[in-house]
């Protein structure tokens, strides 16, 4: 890594993977923690890779344990539905724009594996991204913490599709007052 960190401890480096047992593989080896994409599919789309790195951790005999994390675009609103009908145009919008850039960079023809609200975040256990209220949303993190047997870091993004800048502080503002603290009195 260049530049060299400035102190020994540093940076917190994590290997991301999602798409092959090889990348999980890889960071379990290296010793490294494994941060698990959510752009295009749900938490237990997940599963076998985070069980395939927690067994090939524990394999290799290191010292410390296991981390794994998971990624995700985030709305949260004082009301879900009106959540989830204000998000529609601006994420989905945003997740064709991820595809077409995967399908130009990779060759790639098809239709999203992501088309509508429902595949996107209505999908209570399906579904990769977080919408609704405070609760929806605490609730789905949970629900995942659940499915891959643990996340130690969770990291969402709130500006997916160019959200107005006030509605996406508004938004990371509920997070942090109203599903941070739920997650954390459900799962420690």
């Amino acid at each position: 890594v260049q530049p060299r960190p400035a102190t020994a401890e540093g940076p917190d480096v994590w290997l991301g993977g999602g798409s092959s047992l090889d990348s999980a593989a890889l960071a379990a080896s290296l010793g490294l923690p494994l941060q698990l994409p959510g752009v295009f599919a749900g938490a237990a789309a997940f599963t076998r890779l985070a069980d395939h790195y927690r067994a090939l951790w524990d394999d290799a005999g290191h010292a410390d344990a296991p981390r794994v994390g998971y990624t995700a675009h985030c709305l949260v609103g004082a009301d879900g539905d009106a959540a989830r009908e204000e998000w529609a145009p601006w994420h989905l919008g945003y997740l064709t724009w991820v595809w077409e850039l995967i399908c130009a960079q990779s060759g790639h023809a098809g239709p999203p594996p992501v088309k509508d609200r429902h595949a996107a975040y209505e999908d209570p256990v399906a579904s990769p991204a977080l919408c609704g209220d405070a609760e929806e949303v605490a609730d789905r993190v949970i629900a995942w913490h659940g499915t891959l047997a643990g996340i130690d870091r969770l990291i969402v993004k709130f500006d997916g599709g160019n959200l107005p800048e006030a509605r996406v502080h508004e938004s990371m503002q509920r997070f942090a007052e109203d599903v941070a603290p739920r997650v954390r009195a459900a799962i420690g």
